[in-house]
């Protein structure tokens, strides 16, 4: 059991694959900002992109599109008052009102450290 986390430590530590990782982050913002857009149907239109990758840089690329489509649908629900994602419903309450008092930052910096520390603990 632990011989597959220190494979999965050092696979992590390789450039190639945080680059992937970056791409994934990148992929996930975007999808989860565009409304309707979430990270199911994200991870959906890059699992053909995953078949000639290794298996856990497969599964780093597709955790970081499904973590980070999370946040990216909270910034439309903070700034705009239109949720990304279905997870980013509730976020609308208080988000969009602590924006119109003027504390956006905070609410985008609560919302980023809720979804760096939440996210893989469901």
């Amino acid at each position: 059991m632990f011989e597959g986390i220190a494979t999965a430590i050092l696979a992590l530590s390789q450039p190639p694959v945080i680059g992937i990782i970056i791409l994934g982050t990148i992929i996930g913002l975007v999808a989860g900002v565009l409304p309707g857009l979430g990270n199911v149907q994200a991870m959906a239109v890059a699992l053909p992109f995953t078949f000639g990758m290794d298996r856990i840089t497969a599964i780093y690329f597709l955790s970081s599109i499904a973590s980070s489509a999370t946040f990216g649908g909270s910034i439309t629900a903070i700034l705009i008052n239109i949720p990304g994602t279905p997870a980013n419903a509730t976020t609308v309450f208080d988000g969009y009102a602590m924006t119109k008092r003027g504390e956006a930052d905070r609410a985008l910096a609560i919302s980023a450290t809720a979804s760096a520390w939440l996210q893989p603990f469901p």
